[in-house]
């Protein structure tokens, strides 16, 4: 946001409902090639276990639960008296209000009979399409090139695999895709965790080399153990610099506390307020992503600025005022504050500070506070709030 000492026009959006408590740990994933995801969107709260504590990775995932998924995976909890009778075969069943959802979204469409079949088995092609679209990614009209041996580029179903494969979505790269074959529960948790991690950390694509540690997909090869050579993060201190050229571009945090930080992201360097892309002052350790169209960024009183993301936390289900990445330094789920005058809080798409384009939801309120931060969101910053307790 644009500061000039005034804090105006903040949006306020209703709390969502909480997600389900964490399970015990699921006893059938250690051998599965899906592992981290699968164990990731679980700790989440975004996919559930069955009840004998296992996950089944090898089944078969349904219209119906697919949805349920997607629509939990984006903090949101429909209710059956707003969403539902969207289809002639969905009225007010348990998965009414995420399939109707979706609907509403734009997500899914249905059969040319009018139909969802919601109990149908989703073909791989149906279930990235229905991502892809939950996404909100840009679908190109006309395929040219080769996708995969099965894929026909004039099929209604290319675009959508072009998109997730040029985002880093798909497992497969060339080949069979097999797009006939039932998606399976590994292979739909594989593909909306590389969505998840592609979104919280502004990549353009995913790859396994992304470092960080807490998100860091497994490796599909086997390897000789051997000790890891120390990672060199990027990294700068205070003052002016030229995006390219002084600094790359990237997400960027300060990994202490320092009163009176004030960061810019600069479109030019003539000293003007419209050449400020997004800033913001602080007494907290802080986290920017820097875009490759930047021209300039430049901070005072903040300190050291690294790429080295990994957890500054001592609990990730209690923590005080900062600003925190989900996932890495603090757990998704819902929380409540310990309760201070003038408390501000915000869920956050993106580290952009570029208005309120990445705020998901925010509120002010001088009272013990309430909020369900989504596994799907990139981050959780808030001021004045004294300390945040996993409810």
């Amino acid at each position: 946001m644009k500061i000039q000492r005034l804090f105006m026009g903040v949006l306020l959006v209703s709390m969502l409902a909480p997600l389900p408590a964490l399970g015990a740990s699921l006893s059938d994933i250690a051998t599965s090639p899906n592992q981290t995801a699968i164990q990731y969107l679980y700790d989440n709260n975004i996919i559930t276990g069955y009840s004998d504590g296992t996950f089944k990775p090898e089944n078969t995932v349904n219209r119906a639960e697919l949805l349920k998924i997607l629509v939990g995976g984006k903090g949101v909890i429909p209710t059956v008296s707003q969403y539902h009778n969207c289809f002639p075969d969905v009225n007010t069943e348990w998965f009414a209000p995420y399939v109707c959802y979706a609907k509403a979204q734009n997500w899914v469409q249905g059969y040319p009979d009018n139909t969802f079949r919601p109990a149908q088995i989703v073909n791989k092609v149906e279930a990235i399409k229905m991502l892809v679209n939950s996404q909100g990614y840009t679908v190109p009209s006309l395929v040219s090139g080769p996708l995969f041996t099965d894929v026909q580029n004039s099929q209604w179903y290319a675009p959508y695999l072009l998109t997730a494969k040029d985002k880093g979505l798909l497992e497969t790269s060339s080949g069979v895709y097999g797009v006939t074959d039932g998606m399976t529960r590994g292979e739909i948790s594989e593909n909306i965790y590389r969505a998840i991690i592609v979104k919280k950390y502004a990549l353009e694509t995913f790859t396994t080399n992304y470092n960080n540690p807490t998100t860091q997909p497994p490796s599909t090869q086997q390897s000789t153990p051997t000790t890891p050579p120390q990672t060199q993060y990027s990294h700068f201190s205070d003052g002016t610099y030229t995006v390219g050229k002084d600094i790359q571009p990237g997400t960027y945090r300060t990994k202490t506390a320092s009163s009176g930080c004030y960061y810019v992201r600069l479109s030019g360097f003539g000293g003007t307020l419209q050449e400020i892309i997004g800033n913001s002052i602080t007494d907290f350790p802080s986290i920017v992503t820097i875009a490759a169209t930047d021209k300039g960024f430049q901070s005072t009183n903040c300190g050291t600025w690294t790429q080295d993301l990994s957890q500054i936390t001592k609990s990730k289900t209690t923590f005080s005022d900062g600003m925190y990445i989900v996932g890495t330094d603090i757990q998704a789920g819902t929380y409540k504050s310990s309760g201070q005058n003038g408390c501000y809080y915000e869920r956050l798409s993106n580290f952009n500070d570029a208005g309120t384009s990445g705020v998901i939801s925010n509120a002010i309120t001088d009272t013990a506070a309430i909020v369900t931060i989504s596994a799907t969101d990139a981050g959780f910053k808030s001021s004045n709030c004294g300390t945040w307790t996993l409810q």
